[in-house]
């Protein structure tokens, strides 16, 4: 149970982390486009 629990926060996680970075990459396309 705990190593499911973990999982599915890991999975969160990374998720999470995935979204920044294309936030992230969306801000930098548009300051080369200014």
């Amino acid at each position: 149970m705990m190593g499911d629990q973990t999982l599915v926060r890991d999975g969160l996680k990374a998720e999470a982390f995935m979204q920044m970075g294309k936030e992230n990459q969306r801000r930098e396309e548009a300051d080369h486009v200014m």
